[in-house]
């Protein structure tokens, strides 16, 4: 029964009462002559009042009992149907009472509840959960709310997840029961579930990817990161997140783009695009990267902005590689100018050495004859002679960076020769330059054309002079080395292994970067107008080159050039082969076959081989000397022929001669050293050869020697 119907039902039975004690004190105060002497219509009329006023009480009475029905009925099914299930259990956990509610959602009949204990219908697993709540409940005070949540078995053997409100009434005494609200939250269980799930998912799509992933909201904050992310940073989850992203990635206090620095975050939180913005991070250790950062603007419902997703790629290796490639690039476009030169030098050297052989020939066949008192021609003579060396070397020079010039490969000692040009060296710098050389010990041998080092030292020493205003000093040092595969890779064109170094440094002026960058390009100079050619680095990095080697030269403005050069170690043959010297070498009389296509140079080596004392057969194309050599037969003992010849080039011309000849010695001449070095393998021995323009005594010796070798 509902408050309000048992009030209802108190009030009428008040009021019955109150009639009833009226109408006794009424009778009781009545004198008996009065009550005896009524009329009987007095009396029937009493009645009647009574009568009515007794009916009156049973009509209200009757209002009072539909009244509290419908308020019965009414919360009878408020309880009844509740979108939430009640129970009543007593202290034994035995369920006492319950609604339609709970019975449905247990899979129950609620007559079958009654009397039931309530951890039947909870999982097995979460049965000691249960077992503490009860407990929690009657060791409380009263009106103690207490939740729970429980897996319980339907009747069908089918779970669900329920959320429990229990209370004791404080009032309770004796029949004191648990008053349980059950709501069925498994809906809610699985939607949070998958929400779990799709968040993992999230997560694990995030930690996939390779780029580090960051949400910020408006004030930089950090609200999610995925593992590449906490990697790059040096930093853990705990550690990022509500941290601003500056401080994080920059170790900086205040955004990017107040200290100067593009911002992608900042920007796309300006004008809601996506932004990508380059920079460099700094780890917690430490070392440096470069981030490329992609952002992307987050909206909410209204379409306003709330967070930036930022992607942060690490490109430090694609860096390394955009400097490789441009260094390459930059190397081969060094390169292709260099062949361009080269070309254009190969092309000219040939005709123009054999002028400048000429030239030099018939000048130094003038010298010997001038009579005594010719000072002025032979002061002229000299001049000329003095002009046109000038201008071999120059050739020279060209040949040299094209890295075509005639070389005469030998197994030298690197200390021999540098200390064989000190002399020369100190002369070039002058006494106010201090020329300091330290030879390594114990140096191992190198295969290189003397001349080379003579003239890439001449020329590293000269640049090194010219850097020095007044006094300073130029060190002039040997080593042996070994280059790692990492040391290899710093240098332009090294490999790992043995090398002897040369170096060569300086206390001179210095270069920039930018002058350093161009230094061994042909034709540049820093120097003023008729103060340099801008050839002498270029004419060293070639002849490096030309010989397998590699050098590399640091400078800084104010602090001197240090040159390093790296000449691969010889392995084989150790001997080292001695320079000759001493007076013009004389012929016997044996008969040379002199092959050379330009007539002014025939004409003037023929007459200077007959000077010597040979028998001289003269050829303009290799088939004429195949037509001497038929009618002369084995009396030709020396064959000197160009390298570059009409209708064939000399090494063919040989192989035709020597099948007629086999015993036939042969010296050639060139101005490159590509024609005669890339065919000495392939005779398997020594090319005897002479480069042009040359000397007479050069010629004379070189003949004599061959004709003399065993």
């Amino acid at each position: 029964m509902t408050k309000t119907a048992h009030t209802a039902r108190s009030n009428a039975d008040q009021r019955a009462a109150a009639l009833r004690r009226a109408a006794e004190e009424r009778l009781d105060h009545t004198p008996p002559e009065q009550a005896t002497s009524a009329s009987p219509a007095d009396l029937l009329h009493e009645l009647q009042v009574h009568q009515i006023e007794l009916e009156m009480q049973n009509e209200e009475l009757r209002r009072a009992q539909l009244a509290l029905e419908e308020s019965r009925d009414r919360y009878l099914d408020l309880y009844e149907f509740a979108p939430v299930g009640y129970l009543s259990l007593d202290r034994a956990g035995l369920i006492v009472g319950g609604n339609l509610t709970a019975a449905a959602l247990l899979g129950v009949e609620r007559a079958k509840l009654l009397q039931k204990r309530f951890d039947r219908f909870v999982e097995e697993e979460d049965r000691d959960l249960w077992r503490r709540h009860l407990l929690a409940l009657w060791g409380g005070t009263g009106h103690e709310s207490l939740t729970a949540e429980l897996r319980l078995r339907r009747g069908d053997g089918s779970s669900s997840t329920a959320q429990l409100y229990s209370f004791v009434p404080a009032i309770a005494g004796e029949n004191a029961s648990v008053r349980i609200a059950i709501s069925d939250v498994s809906r809610r269980r699985q939607a949070e579930d998958a929400l779990r799930e799709s968040q993992a998912f999230l997560a694990a799509v995030l930690d996939a990817i390779g780029d580090a992933v960051v949400v910020v909201d408006r004030q930089f904050r950090i609200l999610k990161a995925n593992r590449e992310y906490f990697r790059q940073s040096g930093c853990d989850e705990a550690e990022i997140i509500g941290r601003h992203c500056y401080a994080v990635s920059h170790q900086v206090a205040r955004p990017c783009d107040e200290l100067g620095e593009s911002c992608a975050v900042r920007q796309t939180l300006a004008d809601g695009c996506n932004h990508a913005v380059t920079h460099q991070h700094v780890r917690r250790d430490g070392t440096k990267m470069y981030i490329e950062s992609n952002s992307y603007p987050l909206r909410d419902q209204q379409g306003r902005i709330s967070a930036v997703v930022e992607t942060l790629a690490d490109v430090t290796e694609l860096r390394r590689l955009e400097q490789e490639h441009e260094t390459l690039r930059q190397q081969l476009h060094q390169a292709q100018k260099m062949e361009a030169i080269g070309l254009l030098a190969g092309g000219i050297a040939h005709d123009f050495n054999n002028m400048l052989g000429v030239i030099l020939g018939r000048a130094e066949m003038a010298l010997m004859q001038v009579p005594p008192g010719g000072e002025r021609l032979q002061h002229s003579l000299a001049e000329i002679t003095r002009a046109g060396q000038r201008s071999a070397a120059l050739v020279a020079q060209l040949l040299a960076f094209a890295r075509k010039q005639t070389v005469s490969p030998r197994i030298v000692d690197l200390n021999e020769v540098v200390a064989g040009m000190l002399s020369m060296l100190r002369r070039l710098i002058g006494e106010d330059i201090a020329l300091c050389w330290q030879p390594g010990g114990d140096l191992w041998r190198v295969k290189i054309d003397s001349t080379q080092v003579d003239q890439l030292l001449a020329n590293l020493v000269v640049n090194a002079r010219d850097a020095i205003a007044g006094q300073g000093r130029i060190d002039i040092s040997t080593a042996n080395v070994r280059l790692a595969e990492q040391e290899a890779a710093a240098m332009e064109g090294a490999l790992a292994g043995e090398y002897v170094q040369l170096a060569v440094i300086d206390s001179g002026s210095g270069m920039t970067p930018e002058v350093l960058a161009h230094i061994f390009e042909p034709f540049f100079t820093t120097k003023e107008l008729g103060q340099g050619t801008g050839l002498g680095l270029a004419t060293v990095y070639g002849a490096v080159r030309q010989n397998g080697g590699c050098i590399r030269m640091e400078s800084m403005p104010g602090q001197g050039t240090s040159c390093w050069i790296l000449l691969p170690r010889h392995c084989g043959d150790i001997t080292v082969a001695p320079l000759e010297s001493g007076p013009m070498a004389k012929g016997g009389g044996e008969t040379l076959l002199l092959v050379e296509d330009e007539p002014a140079l025939l004409a003037m080596t023929r007459r200077v081989l007959e000077g010597l004392g040979y028998t001289v057969l003269a050829a303009s194309s290799p088939g004429v000397a195949l037509e001497l050599a038929g009618t002369h037969g084995a009396a030709v003992s020396l064959l000197i022929t160009d390298v570059v010849l009409p209708e064939m080039n000399g090494r063919a011309l040989v192989e035709r001669l020597r099948q007629h000849n086999p015993s036939l010695r042969c010296l050639f001449m060139s101005d490159y050293s590509v024609d005669v070095i890339s065919e000495r393998d392939m005779l398997g021995g020594e090319v005897n050869f002479v480069g042009k323009p040359f000397a007479i005594k050069e010629l004379a010796a070189q003949v004599r020697q061959v004709l003399d070798r065993e």
